[in-house]
């Protein structure tokens, strides 16, 4: 019984779409592109609730990018 327990629930790219409240074809792309984690069943896709909280959950900044050295030039 402890299977039963630790089990996580998995939802229907509907069922997410719904939870998020995206459209479906959103919920797609971000299976497609990895931002969700999803499992595939043959065709079926089923996204398992942990994979909400890690798209929901702040992404770390990048660093501040370098500013770019512009040599200026004087054309007499």
């Amino acid at each position: 019984m402890e299977n039963v327990k630790n089990a996580e629930t998995y939802y229907t790219v509907k069922e997410a779409a719904e939870i998020l409240k995206i459209h479906r074809a959103t919920v797609y792309q971000l299976v497609r592109t990895g931002r969700l984690r999803a499992v595939h069943l043959g065709r079926a896709i089923r996204i398992p609730e942990s994979s909400f909280d890690a798209l929901l959950s702040p992404a770390p900044s990048p660093a501040p990018a370098k500013p770019t050295r512009r040599i200026i030039t004087k054309i007499v």
